[in-house]
């Protein structure tokens, strides 16, 4: 199952401890089943935080009040808690409803509309992230999603990142335990089907899986993507290939 960038995680229950860890890395990303759930969790941590910090700058200007043997100073002690906290609260709420429910739902759209314009209906799907989906249709199960991949060549200290769809299908050979003379010749066989043939210009083949990649920067072309979908399907069965179904995890 592949790792997406961003890596959504769901924070309708989550901890104190995982919302703040997941804002160390800029692959990873919160998503809420509502408005009311990201407000709910952003007040609860993000502005409990503000309110601690906003009360150690109360205690602190209190502390320099009678430092300098001029006593307390209440306007002060109340207006600077008070600015930073509505200075920076909402801002924060304007952030988390960007990142946690605009782009999620912004990500999501994307999936829609590739399933929808990509895949022979019927199908069913099943959502493990707003860029992550599990496609049920003709009679096999699609791993779809909607990553940025670093294209650099390996070893290359510059990243280049690619808005990328990746569709895979993943499969068990058929008998025994596949050994090495067996995957020669499956590959030879693989490599010799797929030269020159346009649908499977975007598919590589690994040794349980067939990944399909579209570069949205190089434009998306729908009948060039259903021929190389349907080529998938046609690969398992010529190869006698057993189709697997992703193991979903909570």
């Amino acid at each position: 199952m592949y790792i997406t960038n961003p890596t959504y995680l769901n924070g309708d229950n989550i901890s104190l401890k995982d919302y703040f860890s997941s804002h160390l890395k800029d692959s990873n990303r919160l998503y809420f089943s509502s408005v009311r759930e990201m407000l709910k969790i952003t007040a609860k941590y993000a502005g409990g935080l503000l309110l601690l910090t906003s009360f150690a700058i109360f205690l602190l200007v209190i502390i320099l009040s009678l430092r300098d043997g001029k006593g307390i100073n209440w306007i002060l002690c109340i207006f600077f808690p008070a600015f930073v906290f509505t200075l920076f609260f909402p801002f924060t709420l304007i952030g988390s409803y960007y990142y946690y429910i605009h782009c999620p739902r912004k990500d999501s759209g994307r999936i829609r509309r590739f399933i929808t314009s990509c895949f022979p209906a019927p199908v069913s799907v099943t959502e493990l992230a707003p860029n992550h989906v599990l496609v049920q249709c003709d009679g096999l199960e699609y791993e779809l999603a909607y990553t940025r991949m670093n294209i650099s060549p390996e070893g290359s200290p510059k990243l280049n990142y690619q808005r990328t769809y990746i569709v895979s299908v993943y499969f068990a050979h058929p008998g025994e335990a596949p050994t090495d003379a067996y995957l020669d010749e499956f590959f030879n066989n693989w490599n010799s089907y797929q030269q020159g043939k346009e649908a499977c210009s975007n598919l590589m083949m690994d040794k349980n899986s067939i990944d399909a990649f579209y570069f949205e920067k190089q434009g998306l072309n729908p009948e060039i993507i259903k021929k190389s979908i349907a080529e998938i399907k046609y690969i398992i069965s010529r190869y006698n290939l057993i189709p697997l179904h992703v193991k979903k995890t909570e």
